[in-house]
């Protein structure tokens, strides 16, 4: 064996470097300091760390190199002993290494011999044995440094084995029925690693294996040996387009990056050139499974994981289409297309399947509303189109208004879920909602005409998700002086109508006022996880579109049912026609009320409330004495019965004389029914 360099001026063989390493490794135990110094020690371990270069390889330095290893673990450790004296000296051997002798440089260099066995595997082996251990080592190695956020050590393996892994997935894709599974398995786990390290930074072409093998990938999806093999190819499809790779086992990692432009073009082309192949089809979809095992029926389709990320994959693709192509008709086919796959069951309305389909799944729900809200605002720049009129959208079922009235429905229109959504970290809901509103507020007659189709869908009450059957995550309503009553009773003094179109309206505006006092009362009390100053004014806007719809509605059922809502209303002096709880004034000058006059002023209606606008539908008798009282006047609250027990009507105060003349803004009192 020949002799290692010299430490401090004195040679050691490879024998006596492991003596002496083990000799500080047992010190370390004892808290005792060893018989070197701190400069020696830190020359020992380098020494050990470089024996694969200075030596022939073989068992006893491949042992050295990790007993090396293995004792700097024990030195850190040792940084904080309890006695003074050995902490000191460890602390001085660290100085040494890290600054002195740059031992980092070593450390994150790859070992030739580890790297030497995986390249030639790689470039020749066959699928088999030999092949899958190295790529599960390459695996577990990347692994653990994207865990640790080890920026520089990643880019060191992936730079070694960037030509050997590039040839290893040419070689092994595209997928056939006579391909290895364990092999697939671990190459697939592979290219989903090389992908998710190249959202912090990108280091080596074959970061991008998956975007550049595309479409080797789509034929896996539909030709793999075993159903499993197809499912997690369309997820490592549905991540890399959505940049979520490794986000089941990558804790925290680096800040993620969009890929270049021609990285997520090549994935994009791909995809979609196979979908105007007739790839969608082809891609198997079996029942879905559960821990007792397959159901025998094809619920909603067959397999949800399948299908959302089947659909997420073509709807990313078509996003990013759109906005680097202006093709508008193209874009519908492949829409078209998709829903076509999605819908294998019977579904009224186009729109609907987005809730059908990434209901189970939260954050695929949220990017899929995001996307399709994206390719909307793109789409409908485009004349030939026409998506500012009618249904145009929903054949291409991309409606904004759809889809965000179907996912109040999912979720029973429970504003505290939405609540949810906002403060979690987990979806992208807060993004989609802004970009939603503001566009609502360019659209509110498009928004009511959805709520006229999804509250006469037949789908209406079906497919709500189980998130609102129960408590929310956080109990927002303990506060004393909660507000959640008053939005409560504020929404359901709504009234649009009992049509199921405007129930809708109602609960949809109701739900998001609600949201918004909901929000605004956690944000007065800095409860709130960031400012929502901006999300507030959206929402108080929605709550604006709806008074003035409210207002116009009124007015136009004013003027056009009169002849309809008349009613007699019989009085001493005369009789008179009332209008929807009208009120007024004596008639000028004091002269009798005739069969056929109409009270002047302001109607009822013409009034926002909160409480219920009922109509009133029988005779009221109107006493000499008894006179229409001015409302600001009003000073006692009269004791009201029936129905309108709990209005704000006033009574008159001693002192106050009644109005003989001009036009009055109160209720009759004094109300008695007369038969007719």
């Amino acid at each position: 064996m020949a002799a290692a360099p010299a430490v401090g001026g004195a040679c050691f063989t490879a024998s006596e470097l492991q003596d002496s390493l083990s000799e500080v490794y047992e010190c370390s135990f004892h808290a005792t300091l060893p018989r070197h110094g701190a400069v020696n020690l830190a020359g020992l371990i380098v020494r050990g760390v470089r024996a694969q270069e200075e030596h022939d390889g073989g068992g006893n330095v491949v042992e050295l190199t990790c007993i090396s290893l293995t004792v700097l673990g024990r030195v850190v450790t040792m940084t904080t002993a309890p006695t003074p004296e050995v902490a000191s000296f460890y602390r001085l051997a660290l100085k040494v290494l890290f600054e002195d002798m740059d031992a980092m440089s070593l450390l994150g260099s790859v070992s030739l011999t580890w790297q030497q066995t995986c390249e030639q595997a790689f470039l020749s082996s066959p699928a088999g044995p030999k092949l899958d251990t190295c790529l599960w080592s390459l695996n577990f190695v990347l692994k653990r440094l994207l865990k640790d956020n080890s920026g520089e050590l990643v880019r060191a393996v992936l730079t070694a084995f960037d030509a050997s892994v590039s040839t290893l997935a040419s070689r092994l894709l595209p997928v056939g029925a006579a391909s290895d599974v364990d092999t697939l398995c671990q190459l697939l786990e592979l290219l989903e690693l090389l992908t998710a390290s190249s959202e912090g930074r990108a280091y080596a072409g074959c970061q991008m294996l998956v975007h550049t093998h595309a479409a080797a990938l789509m034929a896996a999806v539909s030709c793999s040996p075993r159903y499993f093999l197809s499912k997690h190819a369309a997820l490592l499809l549905k991540r890399a387009a959505l940049h979520k790779a490794g986000e089941d086992w990558l804790a925290g990692g680096g800040p993620a990056r969009e890929h270049a432009g021609s990285d997520v073009a090549s994935l994009a082309r791909a995809v979609l050139n196979g979908v105007a192949g007739g790839w969608l089809p082809s891609v198997r979809v079996e029942s879905a499974s559960f821990f007792g095992g397959t159901s025998g029926k094809r619920r909603e389709g067959g397999d949800g994981v399948m299908l959302r990320a089947v659909g997420l994959l073509v709807i990313k693709c078509v996003e990013h289409h759109v906005r680097s192509a202006a093709a508008g008709a193209e874009a519908c086919g492949y829409l078209q297309a998709l829903w076509s796959f999605l819908g294998q069951t019977e579904v009224v309305h186009t729109c609907r399947l987005m809730t059908r389909v990434f209901g189970e799944q939260d954050d695929d729900m949220m990017e899929a509303a995001k996307a399709l809200l994206a390719i909307f605002l793109q789409l409908r720049e485009d004349p030939s189109l026409d998506f500012g009129v009618g249904d145009a959208a929903c054949t291409c079922g991309c409606n904004p208004h759809c889809h965000f009235l179907s996912l109040l429905q999912s979720v029973a229109f429970d504003h505290r879920v939405l609540l949810d959504f906002l403060i979690s970290m987990e979806t992208c809901f807060l993004e989609y909602l802004v970009r939603y509103l503001k566009y609502l507020r360019t659209d509110w007659q498009g928004f009511t005409a959805a709520c006229q189709r999804v509250g006469v869908s037949p789908e209406s009450d079906s497919g709500q998700v189980s998130t609102s059957s129960g408590r929310s995550l956080v109990d927002y309503d303990t506060s004393d002086e909660s507000e959640t009553d008053n939005a409560e009773g504020t929404a359901e003094g709504l009234d649009c109508g009992n049509t199921a179109a405007g129930g809708t309206l109602a609960r949809a505006v109701g739900c998001l006022t609600k949201l918004r006092l909901l929000v605004d009362r956690l944000q007065t009390k800095k409860m709130f996880p960031y400012n929502a100053e901006s999300l507030l004014k959206l929402l108080a806007h929605v709550d604006a579109c709806e008074g003035q719809n409210r207002k116009d509605s009124n007015i136009q059922n004013s003027s056009s049912s009169q002849p309809i809502l008349q009613d007699r209303v019989a009085g001493g002096a005369g009789a008179y026609l009332s209008y929807n709880r009208a009120e007024g004034s004596v008639h000028p000058g004091g002269t009798p009320w005739t069969s056929r006059h109409l009270i002047t002023g302001p109607t009822q209606i013409d009034r926002q409330h909160s409480h219920t606008r009922d109509h009133l539908v029988l005779p009221i008798n109107l006493s000499p004495g008894a006179c229409l009282w001015k409302w600001e006047e009003a000073g006692v609250p009269t004791q009201s019965r029936g129905e309108h027990a709990n209005s704000t009507q006033k009574a008159p105060q001693p002192g106050i004389e009644p109005r003989t003349a001009g036009p009055s803004y109160c209720e009759a009192d004094a109300l008695t029914p007369l038969p007719p």
